[in-house]
């Protein structure tokens, strides 16, 4: 089973893809803010983190440095940015520092799950 943790204050966003992506298949955790998300990942290691850049405690921007550095990974995971912040600058931000993709808050779920579903697959 493959592991998607949602670091996003909003709880809907890990609803919606556990709503739309195959239970047997996928297990969605939620994290509300960017502490709850470090600890959450050290406890599931997930293959891949959907992550909004705006959390409290711990921004997105240190998550995605921290979880972004393929040197820290002990086995590999996707990471998918999806933010209400839409300046050129955020979304070359975010894939320099290791997201595979970006997407604008709200994001059509049918795009964000088959999004997870190839990145999953690879």
């Amino acid at each position: 089973m493959k592991s998607i943790l949602v670091a996003n204050a909003d709880e809907a966003l890990a609803i919606d893809l556990r709503n739309y992506l195959n239970p047997s298949e996928y297990e969605v955790h939620w994290a509300k803010d960017g502490q709850e998300a470090l600890q959450r990942f050290s406890k599931l290691h997930p293959q891949l983190l959907v992550l909004d850049l705006f959390l409290g405690k711990v921004h997105g921007y240190a998550l995605l440095r921290h979880f972004g550095s393929k040197k820290r990974r002990k086995r590999p995971m996707a990471i998918i940015v999806v933010t209400g912040k839409a300046f050129p600058q955020d979304q070359r931000m975010a894939r320099e520092l290791g997201a595979e993709r970006f997407f604008l808050k709200p994001p059509p779920i049918d795009q964000l799950c088959q999004e997870v579903q190839a990145l999953l697959a690879e």
